[in-house]
């Protein structure tokens, strides 16, 4: 999920995410990424490391920090990054392996402050 248009912001400003997320993937393996472009998409770079956002495991089969494993309820996460220009675009991508078959995941009520 990506968003369609970047929205403005000003550069060096810790701005933070707050959403929900639910759903069934392979734990450690499979997950949904959070990751920032402040050039309208043309890179992406993950937001942090596990640190700055609650919730995230290192996934092996994303190479990056994420959500994984399954519950059944939403979870609120949240998470912050650092502004590097002045718009950015914000998305999440789902990675997976080959092995194992889940439902995936799920994400709801996206907040940027």
């Amino acid at each position: 999920m990506e968003l369609t248009n970047a929205l403005p912001c000003i550069n060096g400003q810790v701005y933070t995410v707050s959403l929900y997320v639910a759903g069934a993937s392979e734990n450690g393996w499979d997950g949904i990424l959070p990751e920032v472009s402040f050039n309208n998409g043309l890179s992406w770079s993950g937001t942090g490391s596990s640190s700055a956002w609650t919730g995230l495991i290192f996934l092996n089969g994303g190479g990056g920090y994420g959500w994984s494993g399954q519950s059944a309820s939403w979870n609120q996460r949240t998470g912050t990054f650092t502004s590097n220009g002045t718009q950015f675009k914000i998305r999440f991508r789902f990675v997976s392996d080959s092995s194992d078959d889940y439902g995936g995941e799920g994400i709801d009520k996206i907040l940027v402050q």
